[in-house]
C-alpha cells in the first residue's frame, strides 16, 4: 500500500511539474488585449511577456484637458513569482505577483514606467494549457505620473510538453 501511495504522489508531482517548465504562448483579453508570452525558470519563478493593443477603451486627457480614446500598443515584461497555497483537486492553481515595466506607443505619445502584476493561473492536469485572470498597478512615469490598471483574462499553450 505504502509503494501504490508513494508512486502516486511522485506521478502527480511529476505532472504539477510539467507546467512549470517550458514556453508558453496565448491571448490576454481585457485592457489591453493581445499577445502573452510566459517562460517558467522553474517552479516559483517566471517571465511574462505582453504585446497587446488597448482598443480604445482607456480615456486620456490631452494637454489642453480634453478627454479622448487612444488605439495604443503595449509592450510590457515582468519577473513573476508564483506561490502554490491554493489546493484544487485537479492540476495546480498558483497565485503570482510581480515587478516589470512597460513602454505605451500610438497617437503620437510615448509613455514609460513600472508595472505590478498579481493574478491566480490554472494549470490544467496532464495538458499543455492553463488559464489565467491578472490585474496590474501600471504607473506611466514619462512624460508625466499617471497611475493606472491594466487586467484581463486568457489562457497559454505550452510548446514541447507532453
Amino acid at each position: 500500500m505504502k509503494k501504490i501511495l508513494l508512486i502516486l504522489v511522485v506521478i502527480s508531482f511529476s505532472v504539477l511539474q510539467a507546467h512549470n517548465t517550458g514556453f508558453g504562448l496565448g491571448l490576454i483579453l481585457g485592457a489591453p488585449s493581445g499577445l502573452d508570452a510566459r517562460i517558467y525558470l522553474n517552479k516559483k519563478n517566471s517571465l511574462n511577456f505582453i504585446a497587446a493593443w488597448d482598443l480604445g477603451v482607456n480615456r486620456y486627457k490631452d494637454k489642453d484637458g480634453n478627454l479622448y480614446t487612444a488605439d495604443m500598443l503595449h509592450l510590457s515584461f515582468d519577473f513573476d513569482f508564483q506561490y502554490y497555497h491554493i489546493k484544487v483537486k485537479k492540476g495546480a492553481m498558483p497565485w503570482y505577483w510581480g515587478l516589470g515595466g512597460r513602454i505605451v506607443i500610438g497617437n503620437d505619445r510615448f509613455r514609460i514606467g513600472p508595472r505590478v502584476p498579481a493574478g491566480l493561473i490554472y494549470q490544467f492536469a496532464g495538458a499543455t494549457v492553463e488559464l489565467f485572470t491578472e490585474l496590474a498597478l501600471v504607473v506611466d512615469m514619462v512624460p508625466g505620473f499617471y497611475p493606472g490598471f491594466n487586467g484581463g483574462i486568457g489562457f497559454r499553450y505550452f510548446f514541447g510538453q507532453k
